[in-house]
């Protein structure tokens, strides 16, 4: 190991490499890299989410997430089930529906479209400023993260999965930065967690920061001091969602996961998954979460060597990675890839740094040139296997399925035409209920015709809307089958 990269070090200890954020501002050129690495994975997000939308159909999960939970979380106070146990994606999808220029069944893809593109100038500052990256191959890392499918077939799917790890993402850099506010990243990675379980493996690698650095005897008191105010503030966090929902099961963390005790078959799924086929609940592609089988084992290669040279700062990012295996090995009801995003950015990161530490070996220009036909040869794939992936959905060729009761036909008129027949009475409340899933389909119409400007004078409030459901239910707001 060599001093030019990093440990996590105290304020008063500075490294020359680009592994610590001592400057007072980025260099001009790194406020370039992020931005066009944010336009750019916002395009790739955005061109997915208009491709997607082409079918018209909203999956029933996106419709739970990002319209009706808004509608009891935000307005209702009530859980709306038992898997409704994000308590900040509400609230996310909520502002966004505030912020976009109009609100539409599919807002909620622009929305996450937007915040998922934050993972590429993430990536590319994680790699400058902690794992002592030079910026063509931090570019390079911020392109792949943008374009790896474990990553971007969540980059337009209106639900929590991934904004975990946008969160985590930023938590692990403050908790291994040198400023002082470093403790606040347990309060960050706690609002990871009650956005989506696996937030909880970006907390746990925080924490492990968190606890290596107030042992440290220079202003250890203070730190200490610090740490432990922010760990308080992190578990009112978790549990404000309990105090704040006033109806429904007020079940926090667990979400749909179950134990059901087969370990070792996860682990053959979840290798099958990152390296053969993705193809996994509210997964929507046959690719790979690593993209290729030989892409994965690049990733294999790349991780051993990366961890033998450069562990002292990588040591947070492969802990989130175990972790993540962990949690997911034990984990039954559908286990897929909306569950282990944080493999994928932690591959994004080893690959880089494998190639970074070659230039760093032998910084020719033939070395140069090399490693820019393999980052071609990673990049230029995934480029492809993008666009036939939304050209498919656009021509028609792949359609996503209305998971969920519903009149056939695009959505939108069709919610359109149930605000019109419960308007006029000839729907009443008790036939959606029946026969079209129910209090979902109302809390989508409701929604539809409120942030729109139409009288919703004649359609059930919000608390009532959440009280029909929970009584649909059943006492413990548990949901039928294909109703998440």
């Amino acid at each position: 190991m060599t001093d030019t990269v990093p440990r996590v070090r105290p304020p008063e200890s500075r490294s020359t490499a680009g592994g610590d954020d001592s400057r007072c501002a980025p260099a001009a050129l790194d406020v370039l890299a992020i931005g066009l690495l944010y336009a750019a994975a916002m395009a790739v997000n955005l061109c997915s989410v208009e491709a997607v939308s082409v079918g018209q159909t909203l999956t029933g999960e996106e419709m739970s997430v990002s319209i009706r939970d808004v509608l009891f979380t935000v307005q209702a106070r009530a859980q709306a089930t038992g898997w409704s146990t994000s308590f900040t994606a509400p609230f996310y999808f909520w502002i966004g529906s505030h912020l976009a220029e109009s609100f539409g069944l599919f807002t909620g893809r622009g929305v996450k479209a937007a915040t998922m593109a934050l993972l590429a100038p993430l990536v590319y500052t994680v790699l400058r400023r902690r794992l002592g990256c030079n910026g063509a191959i931090s570019a390079f890392g911020g392109t792949f993260v943008a374009l790896i499918p474990g990553v971007a077939m969540f980059g337009w799917l209106a639900t929590e999965n991934g904004l975990d790890s946008v969160l985590g993402v930023v938590a692990l850099l403050l908790s291994t930065s040198t400023r002082r506010w470093w403790p606040a990243s347990v309060v960050v990675a706690a609002v990871a967690l009650v956005t989506y379980p696996t937030g909880g493996v970006w907390l746990l690698a925080c924490v492990a920061v968190c606890c290596l650095r107030v042992r440290r005897p220079q202003r250890a008191v203070r730190e200490a001091l610090s740490v432990s105010l922010a760990t308080a503030v992190a578990i009112m966090i978790v549990m404000f969602p309990i105090v704040w929902w006033t109806s429904g099961p007020r079940r926090t963390l667990v979400g749909g996961g179950t134990i059901n005790g087969q370990p070792l078959e996860h682990l053959t799924m979840l290798v099958r998954q990152l390296a053969v086929s993705g193809r996994s609940y509210y997964y929507f592609s046959d690719d790979p979460a690593l993209g290729s089988p030989w892409l994965a084992i690049v990733v294999l290669v790349c991780l051993l060597a990366a961890a033998r040279q450069r562990f002292s700062v990588l040591w947070p990012w492969l802990l989130t990675a175990f972790a993540t295996v962990v949690l997911w090995l034990p984990t039954g009801n559908m286990p897929g890839l909306r569950r282990a995003i944080p493999l994928s950015i932690v591959a994004v990161l080893v690959v880089a740094v494998a190639l970074d530490m070659l230039w760093r070996a032998r910084p020719t220009r033939a070395t140069g040139i090399a490693l820019t036909a393999i980052g071609a040869g990673i990049i230029l794939p995934l480029i492809g296997a993008t666009v036939a992936w939304q050209q498919a959905y656009r021509t028609g060729a792949q359609r996503l399925d209305a998971d969920f009761p519903i009149a056939a036909g695009p959505m939108p008129p069709t919610l359109w035409g149930y605000y019109d027949g419960l308007n006029s009475g000839a729907l009443t409340v008790e036939q959606l209920m029946r026969d079209d899933d129910g209090a979902r389909t109302l809390a989508v119409v409701w929604m539809l015709a409120d942030r729109n400007g139409r009288d919703t004078s004649r359609l059930p409030a919000p608390a009532d809307i959440a009280k029909a459901a929970l009584a649909a239910d059943g006492a413990d707001g548990a949901t039928r089958v294909g109703s998440p």
